[in-house]
């Protein structure tokens, strides 16, 4: 089992007594392919503004010459993690939990990780 870690920054987790597990990123990204189709215009503010509705498709690893292998843990964005899950669910797909926040409010880090369950 491998852990990968495909968002662009560091993943802390908190740990009570005042531990850190950073998980640096791997190297890879996770992107999701999506496709824009006209849904219309809204008048704002004395402008017309485009609408489109976005049709997300399959998850691409960039770059592609990793083979993942059954087991491996990835941490991957919450957009990314339930279509990963559902094109590959061998795989352990983990997301940031719940957020830790320093006295101005700016996220640290994470206490814990969520799991995304295939459906």
């Amino acid at each position: 089992m491998k852990v990968y870690n495909f968002t662009p920054h560091p993943i802390v987790i908190k740990i009570p007594g005042g531990d850190d597990v950073v998980i640096e990123p791997s190297g890879y990204t996770a992107r999701l392919e999506e496709k824009l189709a006209p849904a219309g215009t809204i008048w704002l503010e004395g402008h017309v503004v485009d609408l489109y509705k976005r049709e997300l498709g399959e998850v691409k690893i960039i770059p592609t010459e990793l083979k993942l292998e059954p087991g491996d843990v990835v941490i991957v964005s919450s957009l990314v993690a339930y279509t990963l899950k559902e094109q590959r669910p061998e795989l352990i797909v983990l997301v940031p939990g719940e957020p830790v926040r320093d006295e101005k409010g700016a996220i640290i880090g994470v206490k814990n990780l969520f799991v995304i369950e295939g459906s």
